[in-house]
C-alpha cells in the first residue's frame, strides 16, 4: 500500500466480508503484525529521524533554562542540594547534543538508504508519441 501511494497512482479500496478460518491457526502473529507496522512506518517515513534532533534541541535549551533557574534561585537564597544542579544540567545539555548529532547521522543514512533503494526519481505513467515539429 505504502508503494501504491508512493507512486502517486490512484487506488480503490473493495470492501469485503472476511469469513471464519474453517482450518488451523493464522501464522501471522501479534508480534508479526506489530514489525510490520513498526517497518512501514520506519520504511516510508522520515518523521522519527526528524524528531530526534528537535527532541534534541529541546533538551539542550531546557538545561540552559534550568541553568538559569537554578542561577535565580541561589540569586534569592534558594539553594537547591549541593551537585543536584550542576548534575542535572550536564546531563540533559549531553543528552540533547547526543541526540541532535544521532539525528544528523540518521538524516546521512536515510538519505544512504534511498539511493541503494534504486528507486526513480519520477515515474513516468503514459508516453504519447507525439512529433513535435518546429
Amino acid at each position: 500500500m505504502n508503494l501504491l501511494i508512493w507512486l502517486g497512482h490512484d487506488y480503490v479500496s473493495i470492501p469485503y466480508i472476511r469469513k471464519k478460518r474453517k482450518e488451523g491457526k493464522s501464522g501471522f502473529t501479534f508480534s508479526k503484525k506489530v514489525k510490520h507496522v513498526i517497518d512501514s512506518f520506519v520504511g516510508f517515513s522520515y518523521f522519527p529521524i526528524k524528531l530526534l534532533p528537535i527532541i534534541g534541541i529541546i533538551f539542550a535549551v531546557s538545561s540552559f533554562f534550568y541553568g538559569g533557574y537554578s542561577f535565580f534561585q541561589w540569586v534569592i537564597g534558594n539553594n537547591p542540594p549541593e551537585g543536584w544542579t550542576t548534575t542535572i544540567i550536564i546531563i540533559r545539555l549531553m543528552g540533547g547534543i547526543q541526540m541532535i548529532m544521532l539525528g544528523i547521522l540518521g538524516e546521512y543514512l536515510w538519505r544512504v538508504l534511498d539511493e541503494t533503494r534504486k528507486r526513480p526519481q519520477y515515474v513516468i505513467d503514459k508516453i504519447y508519441d507525439e512529433k513535435l515539429e518546429d
